[in-house]
């Protein structure tokens, strides 16, 4: 990761000096002085279609919660130490959402839902568990699900959207509505996505390749 700037006030750094002598207000003064930042920040992680699920706002406040329970063991004293502290957290909140977006993929995958076998939502389902279940080392699995999902956010948005929905049970009905988009074309998008998916990894998700 680069270094990390410092756009903050000078005075923030009594403010700290304060807050880790115990001064309670002075760390929620500083928390509330460092919110636009992260917010900044976390508008800068997050993919905009993940915001979907995941508002900015919501990962900043979640980071600054966070620090706040773990300010006693911050063992730094200048507000670069903190903003590079900060800056991690805010980091490994975001990794954690994006499992979050792979757990709903997961949960997608274990539900009874009876899909368009033309759209290939139950095989590219089946696909999928195969994947996050293989017995391959936890690293080699971890890489191919972020590159599948990277695949996946990296379809255009409609596509992206349609899948999605389709992924977690929806109709293609459903999915119309969701959209504004007629059925046939709901189904188009859904199918579109797959086949894009497939050729990017078609030794995973290839309707010819193994279980």
């Amino acid at each position: 990761m680069s270094s990390v700037q410092n756009p903050l006030r000078p005075e923030l750094n009594d403010l700290l000096l304060r807050a880790k002598a115990g001064d309670a207000d002075a760390l929620n003064e500083l928390l509330e002085a460092l919110r636009p930042l992260l917010r900044q920040w976390a508008e800068r992680l997050l993919d905009p279609r993940l915001r979907i699920r995941v508002d900015p706002s919501d990962l900043t406040q979640d980071s600054l919660m966070e620090f706040f329970h773990r300010f006693a063991k911050f063992e730094g004293s200048t507000t670069q130490e903190l903003l590079v502290y900060l800056r991690k957290i805010l980091e490994r909140n975001h990794i954690d959402k994006l499992r979050s977006e792979l757990d709903a993929i997961k949960r997608s995958v274990g539900t009874e839902v009876s899909l368009d076998e033309d759209a290939g939502g139950r095989d590219l389902r089946a696909r999928l568990q195969a994947v996050i279940t293989s017995p391959s080392s936890q690293v080699a699995r971890k890489e191919q699900i972020e590159q599948i999902l990277a695949a996946m956010r990296s379809l255009p948005d409609t596509q992206y959207e349609a899948l999605m929905l389709h992924l977690e049970g929806h109709t293609h009905i459903e999915i119309a509505e969701e959209l504004g988009k007629t059925e046939s074309a709901a189904q188009s998008l859904v199918k579109r996505a797959i086949q894009t998916l497939r050729l990017q990894f078609p030794e995973v998700l290839s309707s010819e390749s193994g279980p």
